[in-house]
């Protein structure tokens, strides 16, 4: 009873280590690799051989999903070439920084494809906010929603992609809108607070004159012939 107990909290041990590495998270590898340590049996053999299982399991999961680099092939390989070397204190010490390692891969690797796969709704999302810049509601949810995407989910990508907030990218397009259309004179300022969506004029002068240093007015006459 006792061995078939050891070895059922060994899987589940085993389980907890697998699944903080598929999520990438560091306190969480720690945590179960605690947990995995105190509960491994007396002899030294079977430690190693515990440990070895988690390694070809994660080492599994990796290259199922994503993240598995030249470099972290050849930790994988290095360690299971030295392991009749390795004590059983020092083989959990080596496995540790391996899979420590992983994660930091695994979390290169994502936010690399996350931006190259959001990138194609960015175009999209960017055509869709030049259209409507003239629409005082355009925010973050109906500009997610054009592209079908979680607008908290989008936020981020949007932030990944731009390296600013979808609300300043926003606030950057309705500024030059009006620069530009200040520079041709062919409307008044009001005119132009309904072309960028910002239907108060005082509201309008003041994000011009955080945005440009100077009011719309004295901005205009700089182009005057």
């Amino acid at each position: 009873m006792d061995g078939r107990t050891d070895r059922t909290n060994a899987v589940d041990t085993e389980l907890l280590i697998v699944n903080a590495v598929r999520r990438n998270d560091e306190k969480e590898l720690k945590e179960a690799f605690i947990y995995f340590i105190y509960g491994l049996p007396q002899e030294e053999e079977q430690q190693c051989q515990y440990m070895h299982k988690v390694m070809l399991k994660t080492e599994l999961m990796i290259e199922d999903s994503y993240g598995m680099t030249e470099e972290l092939k050849k930790q994988f390989k290095n360690y299971y070439s030295n392991l009749q070397k390795l004590n059983a204190a020092r083989a959990v010490d080596v496995c540790y920084k391996i899979l420590c390692s992983a994660i930091e891969k695994r979390k290169d690797n994502a936010y690399s494809n996350e931006t190259k796969y959001f990138k194609e709704y960015m175009s999209e999302a960017v055509a869709y906010i030049e259209e409507h810049l003239d629409e005082e509601d355009l925010s973050i949810v109906s500009v997610a929603s054009h592209v079908y995407l979680n607008p908290v989910y989008f936020g981020r990508a949007f932030k990944n992609t731009f390296q600013m907030t979808f609300k300043k990218y926003l606030m950057k397009c309705r500024m030059e809108r009006a620069k530009r259309l200040l520079e041709e004179g062919k409307t008044s300022i009001g005119n132009i607070c309904e072309m960028v969506g910002i239907s108060n004029p005082s509201y309008f002068s003041h994000l011009f004159k955080q945005y440009t240093g100077k009011l719309p007015s004295e901005y205009k006459k700089e182009y005057e012939a």
